[in-house]
């Protein structure tokens, strides 16, 4: 009995001792910040790929049977609205609600087709639905709730507990310590698996080459390369489950020392992106983990306090004077018509829809605060919606996510066109013609440079450099204006033959 008393004890003081709140804080607000951006930038260019062809396979067979043939718009739609959700409650803050319905329609977007294989869309939608646990905090709070600044603080033991950052922490360290065990493989451990990974980027190339120079072999390196990834997320693993204990520790020294357990993941994921290795976001996400969960909560604070500066502003002039219940109303309804206008300049399918959809969310999540009489949460919702649709557009236009879309579902049409077939080589001038709306002026300024050089060296018998391998370290691609020839070409040819109507 009193060991089963004292393993529950230590249970309880484990999951439910005080937590920092500022930490919880920062991470869901940066980790939705980073969801929208991913949603956007990321997922919705590969949307093209859903319902061609009639064919699916979801992540579950209960999906399968209960959802429809996934398309395009839906898809797309869905990820839009997953990441206006998530700016907007990144921006006004977070609702538990709001990061339940976040979590659902995320999961639901990754899980609906075996066409997202990205692994760790598995544990981002655990994260969220831990996230959905946190405390509600304010920035003041936040900022306030240092558990080592005074003994007399007015907060309780019970009220700064949140037990689920410690599941953040503890899901983070369970996912790092699988992941070292499946790599204990012989394929592995001998640096096969990581050579075929990451062997023919250039910076793997660059580092081999400085181990040879060095005296090291190829085969040496890649084996005590993948040797060290285990050891380190070992070390990650264990950092994790120690995290929601270090600020609890009385003495500042060794907060401090235990602060440095951050240059493990950092050291970890930044060798990842360095090595251009096709894992999404994924490094991303964890470099923002590790940060928040690690470092020092004085630069936490410091940052959140100068970052913040701006928000915490315009939130106290939308609060100055609480709005009567017929400006609550009257504010969501005419950012609602103004969502439905901006999301109609999305130009990406299922976007008008994602605009109606962005404001019955507004609707539900600023409007209900007014059962119970409270309108001042209408304002800072309404504007920090408007402000995610507007962000969302800006991203759009200095990115490529629009012309990869539609450079990519015009490749896919015309592949799949035929005689039998025809109408694929419609979609693919329509698909060809507005990727060629989005096609950068700074990639027509490069290519129309490297013809130039290739000409010149193919003049002095040179051979011209290696196009493809040039794009795959990270020149732009190229318009699609030879591809859109063509398949106008053979739509004009379909047209005479009668196997195409006149018109589009």
């Amino acid at each position: 009995m009193t060991g089963r008393t004292a393993s529950s004890g230590l249970f309880d003081r484990y999951f439910f001792g005080p937590v920092d709140l500022l930490r919880p804080f920062l991470l869901t607000r940066l980790l939705l910040a980073l969801l929208a951006f991913d949603c956007w930038l990321e997922l919705a260019p590969f949307g093209y790929r859903y319902g061609l062809g009639g064919f699916n396979v979801a992540h579950f067979a209960l999906l399968d049977a209960l959802l429809p043939m996934p398309t395009a718009a839906l898809y797309v739609g869905l990820v839009l609205s997953s990441g206006f959700l998530a700016l907007t409650m990144a921006l006004a803050g977070p609702t538990r609600w709001g990061l339940l319905a976040l979590a659902t329609s995320y999961t639901l977007a990754w899980s609906w087709s075996l066409l997202d294989a990205y692994q760790h869309h598995y544990l981002l939608s655990l994260l969220l639905y831990v996230m959905a646990c946190f405390p509600s905090t304010s920035v003041d709070q936040a900022l306030a709730s240092e558990l080592h600044a005074d003994a007399d603080a007015d907060q309780s033991a019970d009220e700064r507990s949140a037990w689920g950052f410690v599941l953040f922490c503890v899901s983070c360290a369970i996912v790092y310590f699988y992941t070292a065990i499946t790599k204990m493989n012989a394929d592995w451990r001998d640096g096969h698996a990581i050579a075929r990974l990451a062997g023919d980027t250039a910076s793997g190339q660059a580092m081999v080459e400085f181990a040879q120079a060095h005296g090291v072999s190829a085969e040496l390196f890649w084996s005590g390369f993948a040797k060290s990834a285990i050891a380190i997320q070992l070390v990650i693993a264990l950092g994790f489950v120690m995290a929601p204990v270090i600020d609890r520790l009385p003495r500042l020294r060794a907060r401090r020392v235990l602060a440095f357990w951050v240059v493990a993941p950092l050291s970890f994921h930044a060798g990842a992106s360095h090595m251009n290795l096709k894992i999404g976001w994924f490094s991303e996400y964890m470099l923002i983990v590790a940060v928040v969960v690690f470092l020092p909560r004085e630069l936490l604070a410091g940052a959140t306090h100068l970052l913040g500066a701006p928000m915490r502003a315009a939130r106290a002039w939308l609060d100055a004077e609480a709005p009567s219940r017929g400006v609550a109303i009257g504010a969501a309804l005419v950012s609602g018509v103004g969502l439905v206008g901006l999301f109609g300049l999305v130009d990406l399918p299922g976007d008008h829809a994602t605009g109606v959809v962005a404001a019955l969310l507004l609707a539900i999540f600023a409007l209900a605060p007014l059962r119970r009489g409270d309108t001042s949460a209408a304002l800072p919702v309404a504007v920090a919606a408007l402000v995610a649709t507007g962000t969302l557009l800006l991203a759009l236009v200095n990115s490529d996510a629009r012309f990869d879309y539609y450079r990519k579902a015009g490749g896919d049409s015309l592949r799949l066109a035929s005689p039998e077939e025809p109408h694929y080589y419609l979609d693919a001038v329509e698909h060809y013609r507005r990727a060629q709306l989005y096609y950068p002026d700074a990639y027509r300024e490069f290519w129309r440079a490297w013809d130039q050089e290739a000409a010149a060296r193919v003049a002095r018998g040179e051979p011209p450099r290696d196009e493809q391998r040039a794009q795959e370290e990270g020149a732009p691609p190229r318009d699609r204006g030879a591809q859109l020839a063509r398949a106008e070409a053979r739509v004009a040819e379909l047209r005479a033959r009668g196997l195409l109507p006149a018109r589009d």
